[in-house]
């Protein structure tokens, strides 16, 4: 029924969640939250905003926001994983937890594929007395770079 000055309105109780909330999951959320939402994105807008205006810091910068934010992920899933075994609730059992592990994985490739970067192209003669930038990057290079942006 309808409360008095709500207009018909009716408040129905909120879903219990599928597993128990503690302070634990409260961590791998905040820690993931830091993560994906600042420190992931601040990474990677580094190379493409302020490459130009630090042209020496600017790849320092780009490798501790990114690995900086592989650490928490890691540290927010143990913390997950820890708190699931707590609950005595099956790991890996949710949509959420099978993409939380797939990322995960993906995550911590992808500073190993940043290590693997391709060396930029140089060729002997008048070519390699061009500076860097106007030289035209190899093949492997290019695909690096694009497959990079896309993981």
């Amino acid at each position: 029924a309808a409360k008095p000055g709500h207009a018909g309105c009716t408040t129905a109780p909120l879903p219990r969640p599928a597993m128990p909330v503690h302070g634990g999951h409260l961590a791998h959320g905040l820690l993931l939250c830091l993560a994906w939402a600042l420190l992931f994105p601040s990474g990677a807008v580094t190379p493409r905003f302020w490459k130009a205006r630090w042209p020496t810091t600017w790849l320092k910068v780009h490798k501790i926001l990114n690995l900086s934010a592989v650490a928490l992920t890691l540290i927010g899933v143990v913390v997950q994983i820890v708190a699931t075994q707590r609950d005595g609730s099956p790991h890996f059992a949710h949509t959420h937890a099978i993409l939380g592990l797939t990322l995960t994985v993906a995550v911590v490739l992808q500073p190993v594929y940043g290590y693997l970067r391709p060396p930029k192209k140089t060729s002997p003669g008048r070519r390699a007395q061009l500076p860097v930038r106007v030289q035209s990057p190899s093949t492997k290079r290019v695909a690096w770079k694009w497959s990079h942006m896309l993981i």
